[in-house]
């Protein structure tokens, strides 16, 4: 088998990797670990988590040190950078933004969950968290201040494209323009 697909069902979905193992994602209202990793999350990201992060990377005399990246991961990020126009990539540069914070805040965080709930009436996966809600509150208006992206003020997770109810994978099946496969490269490690 050398092929990765999704199987959903009415409470969960399972995400059969190549060599047949397999991610299950329960449905449903956000457990207690995940309220409380969206809590640290929501809370670094107030503290100026991102902007920390701006501003060391502006500051050309920090010597940032990228040895931990391989070569592969750097491929993929300036790829990603690169694909940006005027018309296509931004939300997809945005959405990264988001996942690797949340990544760095919270390893245990799964960044391919972006819906998390405390309503049965939304849908949610138990491991989930709102990604919509950190970005409308924390990354956009950080990056739009630095003008580092023009966006919508109401976040780039409003993209539908984004929005769909199974997690986000290389069979992630909505239409994303921009540097896809790129993405797709960072949601895999």
């Amino acid at each position: 088998m050398d092929e990765i697909y999704l199987k959903v069902y009415a409470n969960r979905s399972e995400l059969v990797l190549p060599d047949g193992t397999f991610e299950t994602f329960l449905e449903g209202g956000m457990s207690s670990t995940a309220k409380t990793r969206y809590i640290k999350i929501a809370a670094e990201l107030s503290n100026g988590y991102l902007e920390r992060q701006i501003l060391l990377c502006r500051d050309f005399s920090s010597n940032l040190d990228f040895s931990q990246l391989s070569q592969e991961h750097r491929d993929l990020l300036d790829a990603l950078v690169n694909s940006v126009t005027s018309e296509v990539g931004r939300a997809l540069v945005c959405l990264t933004i988001l996942q690797l914070c949340v990544k760095a805040i919270e390893p245990k965080q799964n960044i391919r969950l972006h819906k998390g709930s405390n309503s049965n009436r939304d849908f949610s996966w138990c491991d989930g968290i709102s990604m919509r809600s950190l970005d409308k509150q924390h990354i956009t208006p950080v990056l739009r201040k630095y003008e580092l992206l023009k966006l919508n003020a109401d976040g780039f997770m409003m993209t539908r494209s984004l929005a769909e109810n199974y997690p986000y994978s290389s069979v992630y099946k909505a239409n994303i323009r921009g540097a896809r496969s790129e993405w797709v490269g960072i949601v895999e490690v």
